[in-house]
């Protein structure tokens, strides 16, 4: 029997993007709870067998999925697998095209999602199309079907003259801090930018890295930021000093104001205010 596949993110739930599918029949088994995804990642990425994210959230819903990841010839492989009909059961974030999304789903081999995307079952995603229905309308095919779920996210908007900036994500960026390593040593979760100090150079100072896991005497980093990455630079800190820059930690930022006036961050007094912090650190 033919499976059919769903082409999508799951916004609602994990935050990525899935392309499940299903049986012959037009609607997937509703009591099914093992699931294989074949799926894109990079190269250095240990994959999603010891997420504890995703670990907890299909133990929290009585599921299992096994994941089969790959970076080399992804494409290929995924075309292969269609071609030769032999799917998972679902795809994630293996970068289906329009094209791609209409040409599988019209032949049947992807799953419409349309009577998936409501209140009970995903009501996030459900809120967000109703509040956004230029979303919703790019992901519908011209059949009136949804095969695929991409990302989508708006940022910005004062402009291009709407009331306010905001985002559909309700973190668009996000801090972690190692909390076995606080209860260790008797410290809260840092709620101010001097906490957080204190709290780095505990980290150092009681070489926490090398008490907890074992790692090389003085190995211990208390914090690490990318460079000029998205969501995980060192910009997350610089709202408290009353700016930020998006979408990265290299200041070059040309901000439009919603008055039509450019500001150049860099030349900012809470730039030079921030720069001043951080360097004593």
């Amino acid at each position: 029997m033919k499976k059919k596949v769903v082409s999508g993110i799951l916004i609602a739930t994990m935050l990525m993007s899935l392309t499940a599918c299903g049986g012959g029949t037009a609607k997937k088994d509703e009591n099914q709870t093992d699931f294989t995804i074949v799926g894109g990642q990079s190269a250095l990425s240990p994959g999603y067998d010891d997420n504890e994210v995703l670990n907890s959230l299909m133990e929290e819903q009585g599921i299992k999925i096994t994941w089969n990841t790959m970076s080399d010839s992804l494409e290929e492989q995924v075309n292969i697998q269609i071609a030769g009909g032999d799917l998972p059961d679902a795809y994630q974030g293996v970068g289906f095209s329009n094209y791609d999304l209409a040409n599988y789903g019209s032949d049947g081999t992807f799953i419409d999602l349309t009577d998936y995307i409501n209140a009970d079952t995903m009501p996030n995603l459900t809120a967000i199309l109703e509040e956004n229905p230029e979303i919703k309308a790019a992901i519908t095919m011209e059949d009136g079907s949804i095969y695929g779920l991409p990302s989508a996210e708006q940022m910005g908007t004062a402009g291009i003259g709407k009331d306010e900036d905001y985002s559909i994500f309700s973190v668009p960026q996000f801090s972690m801090i190692n909390k076995k390593w606080l209860d260790e040593l008797g410290l809260e979760v840092p709620s101010t930018l001097d906490e957080l100090k204190v709290a780095l150079e505990a980290f150092r100072e009681n070489d926490m890295a090398a008490k907890t896991y074992g790692a090389p005497a003085g190995s211990t980093i208390p914090m690490s930021t990318g460079f000029d990455q998205w969501c995980w630079g060192q910009n997350v800190f610089y709202a408290g000093f009353g700016f930020t820059n998006w979408i990265n930690d290299v200041c070059n930022d040309l901000v439009l104001n919603s008055d039509g006036k450019v500001d150049f961050v860099c030349d900012n007094e809470e730039y030079r205010d921030a720069l001043t912090y951080f360097s004593d650190w």
